[in-house]
């Protein structure tokens, strides 16, 4: 079943596009994160890797996006395509358009929440997450005065995808939030 699906680029930046509910079985048997969940050493360090990618993104990304400067370079360690396409062409367009995020974007509660280490082509995770957008707002850099943006809910849940790229490791490949999803 087709779903929108508000797009967070972890800047605040936001755009629409349609996306299917995602499946929470896996027949693969990719273990699933949990309060309960007995995890074997590949699978602890796994998790400890992809969060600290996730708050590394969300770290450069959020700075860039209230700097205004978007670098290549220092997002690559921590995010991949199409989601590093995506931030690149938001924040030229938001460049372009005199506009810089001003405040503090939260990330409340990040956990991985699936993870495949046997998934095909590449491994991966999942990372569900409350942000908390309420002190984060566009605004026009010559004078501070808002600038509009897409109304809302200022707290969500986000899932991000990790994937295992080799030689660089985990790395966030997309990231989306169902507008109907709040916490």
């Amino acid at each position: 079943m087709a779903a929108a699906v508000l797009v967070v680029a972890a800047v605040g930046v936001v755009w629409w596009r349609a996306a299917s509910e995602p499946t929470r079985s896996d027949p693969d048997g990719a273990a699933s994160m949990s309060a309960s969940s007995t995890l074997s050493p590949a699978e602890q360090d796994a998790v400890g890797q992809i969060l600290a990618v996730y708050k590394g993104y969300l770290d450069v990304s959020t700075r860039q996006a209230v700097a205004g400067q978007f670098q290549n370079a220092e997002l690559q360690e921590y995010a991949t395509d199409p989601l590093l396409r995506e931030t690149a062409v938001l924040m030229q367009n938001q460049k372009g358009a005199g506009q810089v995020y001003q405040g503090t974007l939260v990330s409340k509660d990040p956990r991985v929440s699936a993870l495949d280490l046997n998934a095909t082509p590449r491994p991966k995770a999942t990372v569900t997450d409350c942000i908390d957008a309420s002190n984060y707002r566009l605004v026009n850099k010559a004078n501070g005065s808002p600038a509009a943006a897409p109304g809302g809910a200022r707290r969500f849940v986000v899932e991000s995808t990790a994937l295992y790229i080799s030689g660089k490791g985990w790395r966030i490949s997309e990231s989306g939030t169902d507008k109907e999803r709040q916490c």
